[in-house]
């Protein structure tokens, strides 16, 4: 098959063929909508997306996007990428599209000024990234459940952490698809009627808001569990694990493990 490859577009006749496709790719998945991609893709004030796309004839046969990030990394701001979305369309599924387009989104990328790409892979995806792709993996993520909020620390105390500013955090609490509040520091995300997600926690304190939510969900790395009572979350409530995954795009960075790192879910896209 002869395939024809653009970078993304996001003008919204562009963004609309892919939230279609990403709702094929995802049918379970709620999220995904033009005012998303929007938000998602071209309101980033780091930049916008980084990606591209496959095409046959006028079909998007796949997409492959990331997300303009910064990294502060042994005392210094980095710019690179988180790897976001990729779908395939059920007819093209095979041809080692995904491959392809990943290739060219970081040919493109170290180009352009960008030294490292981060994610976080499910089960079906890291194979893929670690071996085809140039990845390896820091670790996965810890999913764990407890009580209280003081787990998670100064994030400067890591050697590495993304960099967050005023203007990025109210981007970042605009996502069109979930509601955030905050305690003191501490970032929160309603999820059950008795459980929240803790998203992240930042120096000052804010708009304090109570929610009768007791249990407290986390993901993520960097959380020192001596300061609260949090235990895993059994496999068998967990649909896959979350693994941390980087590629250094210009050799620049030493290893990365899994005590050198604060990464949490205001750090990502998954709530």
């Amino acid at each position: 098959m002869d395939y024809r490859y653009e970078p993304i577009s996001v003008a919204d006749s562009s963004l609309q063929g892919m939230v279609e496709l990403l709702k094929m790719a995802f049918p379970k998945s709620t999220k995904f909508s033009l005012d998303y991609l929007r938000w998602q893709y071209a309101r980033n004030p780091e930049g916008t997306v980084v990606g591209f796309n496959a095409f046959y004839g006028e079909v998007l046969a796949a997409h492959y996007a990331t997300m303009p990030i910064r990294l502060m990394v042994d005392g210094r701001v980095r710019k690179g990428l988180l790897s976001l979305n990729t779908a395939t369309h059920p007819d093209h599924r095979g041809k080692r599209l995904f491959v392809t387009l990943a290739d060219m989104t970081y040919t493109a990328a170290a180009e352009n000024g960008y030294e490292f790409v981060i994610g976080v892979a499910n089960a079906n995806s890291t194979h893929g990234f670690l071996r085809n792709l140039g990845f390896y993996e820091i670790a996965p993520l810890d999913v764990k459940v407890g009580l209280g909020l003081g787990i998670l620390g100064p994030v400067s105390e890591k050697r590495v952490y993304r960099k967050w500013d005023e203007a990025g955090l109210a981007w970042r609490l605009g996502n069109p698809v979930q509601s955030y509040y905050w305690n003191g520091g501490s970032l929160l995300a309603p999820m059950y009627p008795f459980c929240k997600a803790l998203i992240g926690a930042f120096d000052g304190e804010r708009d304090v808001a109570r929610s009768f939510r007791p249990v407290t969900l986390y993901i993520g790395l960097g959380a020192d569990y001596a300061k609260g009572c949090y235990v895993d979350m059994p496999s068998f409530v967990r649909r896959s694990p979350f693994n941390l995954i980087f590629r250094d795009l210009k050799g620049v960075f030493s290893k990365i493990g899994k005590e050198d790192i604060s990464f949490n879910l205001v750090d990502f896209d998954v709530i």
